[in-house]
């Protein structure tokens, strides 16, 4: 692409930052998930940009420093692949996916464990049979939601267990957090988002 001024260029620059800007801070659908894709297509798009080489560098720079340690946690990572439109199609680093569904079954294998914690002795035969029943059936939503097609939310609800987990990484403050009043203005704002999803 041939630009003729300097301030064309650098609106053709900016152009890719700036609409990663506007999806990460829009104010509906906002998830976790949506943040390293998001971050790993900028840093892709930045890569085939020819012109305003020092412009884009320091861009680079900046995104690797700041976000970094983001793309080596698994928690991040498992949350865009638990995103229908993401899943594990949004980084040629399979490192970084693998360590993402390594979290995934993880805390799937939890929500199973939590299901039998309540269970007796004498319920023991009865409970393994179940509780093998239930991990395969785990497994399999996990498996078939990775290859459906559908990229939208709705696809969530047809996988209990992975809807469940998706909503619990895609909310963007965890446990510790105490609720100040910026924390209670964001979690109203997640609570009307949540129309959207109609999940119950």
């Amino acid at each position: 692409m041939q630009l003729n001024s300097p301030s064309s260029e650098y609106a053709a620059t900016m152009s890719p930052v700036a609409k990663a800007i506007n999806i990460l801070q829009a104010e509906t659908n906002v998830q976790m998930g949506c943040l390293l894709p998001n971050i790993n297509l900028l840093i892709t798009k930045l890569d085939r940009i020819k012109f305003t080489i020092p412009l884009v560098d320091a861009l680079q720079l900046g995104l690797k420093k700041h976000f970094r340690h983001m793309f080596q946690d698994p928690e991040l990572i498992a949350a865009a692949n638990l995103l229908p439109k993401f899943k594990t199609t949004w980084t040629k680093d399979d490192a970084a996916i693998t360590m993402g569904m390594d979290y995934i079954k993880d805390h799937l294998e939890e929500q199973l464990q939590q299901l039998g914690d309540g269970t007796s002795l004498s319920d023991e035969e009865d409970f393994s049979a179940m509780k093998t029943s239930q991990a395969q059936e785990i497994s399999k939503q996990l498996d078939v939601y990775l290859a459906c097609s559908a990229d939208h939310m709705e696809l969530l609800k047809s996988f209990p267990a992975v809807c469940k987990l998706s909503l619990r990484l895609n909310t963007p403050f965890h446990r510790r957090e105490r609720l100040g009043f910026r924390n209670v203005e964001n979690q109203i704002l997640l609570k009307m988002n949540r129309k959207f999803f109609n999940f119950k």
